[in-house]
């Protein structure tokens, strides 16, 4: 069962990279967009790397999804003024990604 969570987080991570890069390439393409298309192909580059990293069942993890509130607001806000409202998505995504961690701490501790 364990497995089976850190598989499905590691799915939910590679989700929010697949939303994010393409959001931000799109919101690259229009001048207005472009700090919203930069915050977010910096978020999916991350995600990616977080998503791949979670299936080695890292030590730590809580403590990345414990402290990921601040960035869901500022990408929000970020996506919400420079990239319009359906930036907001990919924090609203984040958020439930972050409760299904917080939830679940005796697996992912």
């Amino acid at each position: 069962m364990k497995q089976q969570m850190f598989k499905q987080l590691s799915e939910k991570e590679n989700i929010a990279f697949i939303i994010a890069l393409i959001l931000g390439i799109i919101q690259c393409l229009s001048f207005a967009g472009i700090i919203a298309g930069v915050w977010n192909i910096i978020v999916a580059v991350q995600r990616q790397k977080l998503s791949k990293n979670i299936l080695n069942m890292p030590s730590g993890l809580m403590r990345v999804y414990e402290n990921s509130l601040t960035n869901i607001i500022i990408g929000g806000v970020i996506n919400f003024l420079f990239g319009g409202v359906i930036g907001v998505a990919l924090a609203v995504y984040d958020y439930f990604t972050r409760d299904f961690v917080l939830k679940n701490p005796d697996v992912f501790q």
